[in-house]
This record gives structure tokens, sequence and C-alpha cells, in this order.
């Protein structure tokens, strides 16, 4: 005597839902808000908050790959060199400095095509 039970029937599910690509952009446009809340935003149009978080992530990941395959590039960029000179008003034709050490004070003008002669006699001066 053999006693199996089978069943019969195949339980069947729900058709997925189809979700408008203008609800779908409706959504993602409210959940880029600063300050959105995803799982609310989903509850006040019918969806699962799962689903407006799946959206997201897929939104970014076509960002993310439009952007990586894009050629990317040089432009060109032309340079001109432009020589100042000592009467140009945005160079100084000396350096000047105020140094204030304990009871001294001194005020110093180097020619700036000399710059690091100064540089030298200041840590000195200042040992």
């Amino acid at each position: 005597m053999n006693n199996v039970d089978t069943i019969d029937s195949v339980i069947k599910r729900a058709p997925r839902r189809k979700h408008s690509a203008e609800l779908r952009a409706k959504v993602l446009q409210a959940c880029s808000q600063p300050g959105a809340q995803v799982a609310r935003i989903a509850r006040l149009h019918g969806l699962n908050a799962n689903v407006a978080h799946r959206w997201r992530v897929d939104e970014s990941n076509t960002v993310a790959s439009a952007m990586q395959e894009a050629p990317s590039g040089f432009l060109a960029v032309n340079i001109i060199h432009e020589t100042r000179t000592a009467a140009d008003p945005l160079l100084p034709a000396d350096i000047r400095v105020e140094v204030n050490r304990a009871n001294a004070t001194i005020v110093v003008k180097w020619p700036l095509q000399d710059s690091a002669a100064y540089a030298v006699w200041l840590r000195e001066w200042l040992r």
C-alpha cells in the first residue's frame, strides 16, 4: 500500500507590475531632493520602498557607466607666455620686508632678481 500525497495544483504568482517611465522619473526626481525620505516617497506613490531604492541604484549605475564610456580626450589649450618687466605694476622691482626682532626693527629692500641670496641672508640674520 502506497500512500503518497501529491499536489496537483501549482501556486501561481501575480504578474509583475510594470511602472511607467513617467512614474519612475517622478519618483527619482522626488528622491533626489535634499532631505528626501525614499520610503516615504515610495509609499506616497503606492510603491514598495525596495523598488524605489532599486531604481536609484539602477540610475546611479547607468550614469556611472555612461561616464566611463564617454571618450576622455584632451582639449586643445592655447598658452600665451607673457614676460613681465620691472616696470610692470603687477611685479614689484624689489623685495621689501620689515623685520621686528627683540628691540630692533629693520626694513630690508632687496632686488627681486637676487631673491635666493636674500633668503640666505634673512635666514642667517634671524638665527
